[in-house]
């Protein structure tokens, strides 16, 4: 067989045909059949390139008429996912977003060649790739502060930044907690847990139906806009998992 392909021109695509029919051959035949191929393989071996071309064509007619071989091209799609891009904008007001670039996923086409033999595949090629690369999803996020005041049941507050969170509650008790802080404080009610990246650590806050708090503790699961609330005692307290309105108060 090596022999065969080594024969044939040193071309890929001939190789992979020749490797082929041999293979089935082998398998499927008759001895006198077998014993025919092995001589024609002896006039490859001597023949000029014209001569081998002629006779390789020949035998790929011979064995499909012999051994039923189906050919099939099809077009195969995979999808890539479009990444997601932020970059803040001092001319929005922290707890804005604006889009700016809509995301597109991106795809890979392969146009593939399957030969098969009596329903099954046994050569699977790839004949051209074409790639249609994503487009980014792109967001710019506030950090403009806009000093405002605004009326609550706690009095009138002033702060610089309004954020829409979604919160849930914890004390020290949970799995992972401890009676003090990532920053030192004690754990318990007033004492909340965000992600730095969003709320700055040691930022004093007001959370309607809460009340006022410090950001002084982190979590593993509190990132993005995600906000803890502490509690001394979990069970025993009021708050539901909610959306809620943060204030970042000034100093």
């Amino acid at each position: 067989m090596s022999t065969l392909v080594a024969l044939a021109g040193g071309s890929r695509a001939t190789a992979s045909t020749a490797n082929s029919f041999i293979l089935l051959v082998l398998a499927r035949t008759s001895f006198k059949l077998v014993g025919g191929l092995f001589i024609a393989s002896l006039v490859l071996a001597t023949a000029n390139p014209s001569i081998q071309k002629n006779a390789l064509a020949s035998a790929e007619r011979l064995a499909t008429r012999a051994f039923p071989i189906t050919e099939s091209i099809t077009s195969i799609t995979h999808e890539v996912d479009f990444p997601k891009k932020e970059f803040p904008d001092t001319n929005l007001p922290i707890g804005e977003r604006k889009l700016v670039q809509e995301g597109r996923r991106g795809q890979i086409q392969n146009r593939v060649r399957t030969l098969s033999f009596q329903g099954k595949e046994f050569t699977k090629d790839v004949l051209e790739t074409k790639t249609l690369e994503p487009r980014p999803l792109i967001v710019a996020f506030g950090t403009k502060r806009l000093y405002q005041k605004v009326n609550t049941p706690e009095g009138e507050i002033n702060y610089w930044g309004k954020l829409r969170m979604y919160s849930t509650s914890y004390d020290s008790h949970c799995k992972g907690c401890n009676e003090t802080t990532s920053i030192g404080l004690k754990a318990g009610f007033g004492v909340v847990a965000v992600d730095p990246k969003v709320i700055p650590l040691k930022t004093k806050l007001y959370i309607p139906g809460y009340g006022f708090a410090v950001a002084g503790d982190t979590g593993s699961s509190i990132k993005g806009d995600k906000i803890d609330l502490g509690f001394d005692d979990v069970k025993k307290g009021w708050w539901s998992a909610r959306f809620t309105d943060v204030y970042l108060l000034s100093e």
